[in-house]
């Protein structure tokens, strides 16, 4: 009886069966994307990445798989599977929209294709504005050594304390307040430097920036060296060229490390330009010149004139410093060609 009725419902129609879709009714999805769709925060060198979604579909032909970057192909630089890919750009993306298209094929040839847009910000550069601390008068055993940098604010800094040219030690800093970065440790028995390169270092959004203390540091010094006094070379006869010429030093001489008298001759009374910049290279990293003096003198009525130069925080390192000094006279309306002279330590 009861097959009878199911065959008069069935012959009529009226019996409801199960619902079997397709494989095509399945939509099948791109879906964990990177960066996400719309946001207006990512980097610019942000990498790009999704899932296929393949549940109940399926999977992707990895073969078929095209990635599109602002209307670019890049697949031949993506990493690509049948459920997974990935692109990192080459160069950082510029500031604005981008727009990403994937398209791409199932196993069972059935062409899929996903769109979506992120917006990158612009990358703002990252500042060292300046590194201190408190070993400028020599500190003792027991004392804590502190170093403090100002810059740009979420980074990651370090201190790399050059010791006598000729080892670096580093430490790790921390922020304490925004833009703010400390870091301290204690003076042993064993840690005696008589000048010390502090150098901070910086890094964040991709970029690294170096800065030096204008002081050297320095701990359990007996007793502070003495200056090195130079060579003393003849005075010549007074002469009257308006040019100035270095009496005390010539081309390549080597000077002391705490401070340094130039000596020169131009025409009496006329007033000289002398300018001396201290440029130097530590472990490879160049430094910023440091101008020593940019100051005018007077020649006397024979024609001398002097200059005092102050010493360096970098001083400690003699094989890495350069001293370049200039000078040019002037007479009433008359100014004179440029002197320059090349110094070591």
């Amino acid at each position: 009886m009861k097959t009878s009725i199911i065959r008069v419902l069935m012959a009529s129609g009226c019996l409801l069966l199960p619902m079997v879709l397709p494989q095509e009714a399945v939509a099948q999805r791109v879906v964990d994307i990177a960066p996400a769709s719309d946001s207006a925060t990512a980097r610019p060198d942000a990498s790009i990445s999704g899932q296929f979604d393949t549940v109940g579909t399926p999977e992707v032909d990895p073969a078929s798989v095209r990635i599109f970057v602002n209307n670019v192909d890049v697949t031949a630089n993506s990493t690509i599977t049948s459920r997974f890919f990935s692109y990192r750009p080459t160069q950082p993306f510029a500031p604005g929209a981008v727009r990403v298209r994937v398209e791409y094929r199932n196993v069972s040839g059935q062409s899929r294709s996903s769109t979506w847009m992120f917006t990158v910000q612009p990358q703002v550069a990252i500042q060292l504005n300046s590194v201190t601390h408190n070993a400028v008068t020599p500190l003792t055993t027991g004392a804590t050594f502190s170093v403090t940098l100002n810059g740009t604010p979420g980074g990651q800094a370090a201190i790399l304390l050059v010791e006598d040219g000729q080892a670096v030690r580093e430490l790790t800093a921390r922020e304490t307040s925004s833009g703010v970065y400390t870091a301290s440790v204690r003076v042993g028995a064993g840690d005696r430097l008589n000048e010390a390169v502090v150098i901070g270092r910086l890094r964040g959004q991709g970029q690294t920036v170096y800065g030096a203390a204008s002081q050297a540091a320095a701990f359990n010094v007996a007793s502070a060296p003495q200056p090195v006094s130079p060579t003393p070379v003849p005075e010549p006869e007074p002469v009257f060229e308006l040019r100035p010429r270095f009496t005390s030093h010539q081309e390549g001489d080597r000077v002391g490390t705490q401070g340094f008298t130039l000596v020169g001759r131009s025409r009496p009374n006329a007033t000289v330009q002398v300018r001396v910049v201290l440029r130097a290279s530590v472990l490879g990293i160049g430094l910023d010149g440091q101008t020593l003096i940019d100051e005018t003198v007077t020649a006397n009525a024979d024609g001398r004139f002097e200059a005092q130069v102050p010493s360096s925080a970098l001083a400690g390192l003699p094989a890495q410093l350069q001293y370049r000094v200039q000078a040019t006279a002037t007479d009433g309306e008359e100014t004179s060609p440029r002197t320059e002279l090349t110094l070591r330590p």
